[in-house]
């Protein structure tokens, strides 16, 4: 519940930026090349804070970085209603971006560590679900307030991403350490008192079956893996690329397509996902 209550807020996060954008670009009359780096703020962040936060939750522990993810949501979200110009905007993105990276280096791991094998494939494919429920909400949300009206409701659909990220930081708080990480880092006692706590009290984890090799991005590349390596990169670049370059800027597409509402028709697309 966790674990998929943070990829609801990073879909949503990144969601709420299409209709955002779409009303905050006449009003503080940015030019194109501001608007490509604001609505590609958080994935230029999230590119970076994965490669950073998977490297240091291997080494502090996934708890912490769990539980400071929510934190920098809420915290980031808030602070998107004082903005007074573009570059504070990207700033704040950029950093809710490196958070939402933080949040995909450990809420998978973390997620995986504890569950056992038969249950571990199905509920690690329903993470990818949920985020899409996030990024729709998004869109329902950004529509609803934008009917509202008002000078500065684009602030405020922004700073919506706060109000999911408070109620899953409130379930957060109090979350055990992953039990796999502990073993690894010889913390034994520790790690079989959460699988008694959490999975079963005859339940043990198997040290055999940790491991406590390192293992260096090179890994990637080498004979063996380079094959599945660029097909696994390749996919994702094959669909992140045409999703976030037409759903980032979907009213202005629809508008420039001379389609009525182009607010209404962009909930209308999202909620095909």
């Amino acid at each position: 519940l966790v674990t998929t209550g943070g990829e609801f807020c990073d879909g949503y996060i990144i969601g709420v930026i299409g209709i955002a954008l779409a009303l905050l670009t006449p009003q503080m009359q940015i030019n194109a090349l501001w608007q490509g780096l604001i609505g590609s703020s958080a994935l230029i962040g999230i590119f970076i804070g994965s490669l950073i936060f998977g490297w240091v939750s291997d080494r502090i522990g996934r708890r912490k970085i769990f539980t400071l993810t929510l934190w920098f949501f809420v915290l980031a979200s808030i602070l998107q209603l004082f903005v007074t110009n573009e570059s504070q905007l990207f700033i704040l993105r950029l950093a809710l971006g490196l958070s939402i990276g933080a949040e995909y280096a450990v809420g998978l791991p973390l997620l995986a560590e504890f569950l056992p094998k038969k249950r571990r494939g199905s509920l690690l494919a329903s993470l990818n679900a949920v985020w899409t429920v996030g990024y729709v909400a998004a869109i329902c949300v950004g529509y609803i307030l934008q009917t509202i009206g008002g000078e500065d409701i684009w602030k405020w659909i922004l700073a919506s991403s706060a109000v999911p990220a408070v109620i899953v930081l409130l379930f957060r708080i109090g979350m055990p350490e992953s039990p796999r990480w502990l073993m690894k880092h010889g913390r034994k006692e520790e790690a079989q008192e959460i699988v008694a706590k959490y999975v079963g009290e005859n339940v043990i984890i198997e040290e055999e079956s940790i491991g406590n090799s390192r293992v260096s991005y090179k890994e990637l590349f080498k004979k063996g893996m380079l094959k599945t390596t660029l097909f696994g990169g390749l996919f994702w670049f094959c669909q992140v690329l045409p999703f976030f370059s037409i759903s980032t800027f979907q009213p202005q597409i629809l508008q420039g397509l001379n389609i009525s509402n182009e607010f209404a028709g962009t909930l209308f697309l999202n909620l095909f996902q």
